[in-house]
């Protein structure tokens, strides 16, 4: 009986420091992920007014509890664990498809045309690099496939209203433009991407900066059954680097375009 009561005591005081981190980690922790919940489903979900309320009141509910606690740095090691934790879920299956359901069925909606990827990657949360890429115009034609594509967008895409596509790369693709009027197959990407009128306060868009363009492998056919002139190409590589890409402004400027192994032909006939 002596003994366990020995046992007991030499024991008690470092399972209750070590229950009392353990409930300071996990409470901390609880901080961190509401505030992602805030900044993630709740800002997208309410009004902007609403969203800050919320967000004024976890930063004076936060300041509170960091005044109170011992050992203030439990709260930056939560934070770590907390982004330990996030890019290492980023990493599972089922959270990747989730992503990629999220993206393309919002794209999809804007675009009335219909987005697909096979598989994602993301690279610190600024570069997502995609795994069978797929584009079909209004008409449900295939307008784009690429076997692998590489974009480096806005640091922490995923937390903001609106994301910007910075570079792009290509491998192995299919690019199908066509027209049988004055419309071309692509015109509604255009009309999406640079339109000066487009809602400013619409929540998810997608912005291009483009300052890099790398292709790899990629065949090009153009069909312009309204002029009867077909133009099909091919090229193993291309890498484009721009100064200036501002489609709103519809203004390009080019510093460098080195082109490797092009093919081009080009068919004419009676147009429509």
């Amino acid at each position: 009986m002596i003994g366990r009561i020995v046992i007991f005591t030499v024991i008690k005081q470092p399972l209750q420091k070590s229950l009392n981190i353990l409930k300071w980690v996990s409470f901390t922790l609880i901080f961190w992920l509401v505030l992602a919940f805030l900044l993630t489903y709740f800002r997208a979900n309410v009004p902007v007014w609403l969203f800050f309320i919320a967000l004024a009141g976890w930063v004076t509910a936060w300041i509170f509890v960091f005044k109170r606690a011992k050992h203030k740095s439990w709260f930056f090691f939560s934070l770590m664990m907390f982004l330990v934790f996030t890019w290492g879920t980023l990493h599972f299956t089922f959270v990747q498809n989730w992503l990629i359901h999220k993206v393309t069925v919002g794209l999809s909606e804007k675009l009335h045309a219909k987005i697909g990827i096979k598989h994602i990657d993301l690279d610190f949360f600024d570069k997502l690099n995609l795994k069978g890429l797929y584009v079909e115009d209004q008409k449900k034609d295939t307008l784009l496939y690429a076997g692998s594509a590489s974009i480096s967008i806005t640091d922490w895409f995923f937390l903001k209203d609106k994301a910007t596509i910075h570079s792009l790369e290509l491998s192995d693709a299919t690019i199908n433009l066509n027209r049988t009027d004055t419309v071309w197959n692509y015109q509604f990407l255009i009309d999406y991407f640079a339109s000066p009128n487009k809602d400013t306060t619409q929540k998810g868009g997608i912005e291009i900066d483009l300052k890099e363009l790398k292709l790899r492998n990629i065949a090009f056919n153009q069909v312009d059954k309204w002029k009867g002139k077909d133009q099909l190409g091919s090229l193993k590589s291309l890498i484009l680097i721009a100064d200036t890409f501002d489609l709103k402004k519809q203004l390009i400027s080019i510093r460098q375009l080195d082109i490797d192994e092009p093919h081009f032909t080009i068919a004419d006939y009676t147009g429509e």
